[in-house]
């Protein structure tokens, strides 16, 4: 069985919580640099405008923070959906893997420390992630059929 829907929806999960973290870690550089431009401000000539300089990182967190703001309605909105999906799988054992590497937790989780938290090795890990996106992927396919016939289907009064 094909598993590409199921593999696709989880990995940009992956993918967009590695860009957030990404985006935050910057939005912290940016914050430090403004600090460090706020203490610089003794009213002193200088060579560098510190005033444009803060200006400009003020407005670049700012920037920043409603790109992270919109991402973050995207991710949790996909993650909500997702996680419905993966509560449906009959398995805990492939719940409990699909939510440790895709969704829990502030960092994505590697293989070893999914394998370390649930007692498995990194390749009996790995194997049932593989049995686990079969599952999602008939979970998928099974809703997507009951949302066909329903449409499909209406009802006559």
């Amino acid at each position: 069985m094909k598993v590409t829907e199921a593999k696709r929806m989880l990995q940009d999960i992956r993918i967009s919580r590695i860009e957030i973290q990404a985006l935050e870690e910057r939005r912290e550089l940016i914050e430090a640099r403004a600090v460090r431009i706020t203490r610089n401000l003794t009213g002193m000539p200088s060579a560098r405008n510190t005033r444009t300089d803060l200006s400009d990182n003020i407005a670049g967190l700012l920037e920043l923070d409603e790109v992270l703001k919109k991402r973050i309605e995207i991710l949790s909105r996909k993650e909500s959906d997702v996680v419905r999906l993966i509560t449906e799988i009959d398995s805990a054992k492939h719940r409990t893997l699909l939510t440790l590497y895709y969704i829990a937790g502030k960092r994505p989780m590697t293989w070893d420390d999914v394998a370390g938290q649930m007692g498995y090795s990194r390749s009996a890990v790995c194997h049932e992630h593989g049995n686990a996106l079969v599952e999602l992927q008939k979970i998928i396919d099974h809703n997507k059929s009951l949302h066909t016939f329903a449409h499909s289907n209406p009802v006559l009064c």
